[in-house]
């Protein structure tokens, strides 16, 4: 509209054109996903710079022996050549050489 009264025609212009001309209208908000998004790392920050003044680091190291133990289940001899003497006899055989042996007996006993 003129001083008049009468209406002007305007040169016809795209969006984008108009947009940079008038910036007043550009949206400069942070979308509200993203400002949740920096909430939490700022949060985030906060927390383990509030830890790292409230604790105290040292080096605890405890050793603890409980000597030499027997492994597997059932518990089975360390000594291999026991082991697969034991597997490869037959029930038969291994009630004959605890009758006749009782170190050998002990032996099987220790075993679990």
């Amino acid at each position: 509209m003129t001083a008049e009264g009468k209406l002007t025609l305007v040169q016809p212009q795209s969006a984008d054109k108009f947009l940079e001309q008038h910036p007043e209208l550009k949206d400069n908000r942070v979308p509200p996903l993203i400002a949740a998004r920096h909430q939490r790392e700022e949060n985030t920050e906060a927390h383990f710079a509030k830890a790292a003044t409230a604790t105290n680091e040292g080096n605890v190291v405890r050793i603890l022996d409980y000597g030499q133990q027997k492994h597997g289940v059932p518990p089975e001899s360390e000594k291999h050549s026991f082991k697969m003497k034991v597997r490869a006899m037959s029930a038969e055989e291994l009630a004959q050489r605890c009758a006749d042996d009782s170190a050998f007996k002990a032996a099987l006993d220790a075993l679990g």
